[in-house]
This record gives C-alpha cells, structure tokens and sequence, in this order.
C-alpha cells in the first residue's frame, strides 16, 4: 500500500462513491487521474474498494470497518 490509496480510502469513506476524476477535482488527492485509476483498480484486487461500473469506485464494507478503527486510534492517541 502506498500513500495514494491512504488519500483515495479516506476520500472514499467520506464521500461513498467517486470517479478518479471527482477525486483529482476536489484536490483531497493530489494524484493524476491516471495513477488514482491504476490504484484504484489495484486496490479492487485486493478487495479494499469494489469498481461499480463506468469508473466509479466505492471503499467496501470490510475496509471501511477497517478504517474507522484505524481513525479511531489515531484519534485517541493525537488527543492523549
């Protein structure tokens, strides 16, 4: 896992779904389309995002669990 994905996970769990496209025009990742899309489509391999169709990706359940906990932590050990 590289950095990129951290930003495209993170993005994804606040927003549901998005293109890579919608992703490069919020400015929250600072990645070209192209790389998002490549990660993004590597990430799905790996089960971390499912691809709906025409490009737009959603984070799956499994790693949106997954993430909330890292988020969580991170947010007790910064306020401790």
């Amino acid at each position: 896992m590289v950095l990129a994905d951290d930003r495209i996970l993170e993005y994804l769990s606040e927003e549901e779904t998005a293109t890579p496209g919608d992703m490069v025009k919020s400015g929250f990742v600072r990645y070209s389309n192209g790389y998002i899309s490549q990660r993004c489509q590597k990430m799905a391999k790996r089960g971390l995002v499912k691809n709906l169709g025409r490009g737009v990706y959603t984070i799956t359940e499994r790693e949106r669990s997954t993430y909330r906990v890292k988020l969580t932590l991170l947010r007790t050990l910064l306020t401790e």
